[in-house]
């Protein structure tokens, strides 16, 4: 059973970790709710997703500024971070009925771990290398061949 464990210490390594959060809110007509409040670096980037009741108007701001709007009874897609920042999602109702959203944000981990992954596979290949440098040199004869003694007659 030694391989479960290693299959998911290759997958953590290759696919990093997702952070997710997910939620639905109910919203009046003509109101807007706050549905998360993230940290991101420069170059982290979030998959988001929602379905309505209704149209809605989707928004990323960081410093009060829209990075992204979308608008939609339905909606998907990846934001990237172009600075670091604290951003927040958000959700306008601008029908005249009640809206509920089912939303969902999953933050993909900048993860170190393929590129640790590429580093050990690279060291592996150069310790195979000189392994397979050592062997061959000790399977050559030192120095020049004897002179081999002539055929029998």
């Amino acid at each position: 059973m030694r391989t479960l464990p290693l299959a998911s210490l290759v997958l953590v390594l290759l696919g990093g970790v997702v952070a997710a959060e997910s939620g639905t809110v109910t919203i009046l007509p003509g109101g807007r709710q706050d549905v998360l409040t993230l940290t991101l670096g420069s170059g982290e980037t979030v998959d988001y997703s929602w379905t309505a009741t209704g149209s809605v108007e989707f928004t990323i701001q960081r410093a009060g500024t829209n990075e992204l709007v979308s608008t939609g009874q339905v909606g998907s897609g990846s934001f990237t971070a172009p600075s670091d920042g604290t951003y927040v999602f958000t959700f306008r109702n601008r029908t005249p009925t009640t809206t509920s959203v089912t939303w969902s944000v999953d933050r993909r981990a900048v993860s170190a771990g393929l590129w640790i992954f590429v580093a050990l596979l690279a060291v592996l290949a150069a310790l195979v290398a000189i392994g397979l440098w050592q062997r061959a040199r000790r399977r050559r004869p030192w120095g020049p061949m004897p002179p081999q003694p002539p055929p029998p007659r």
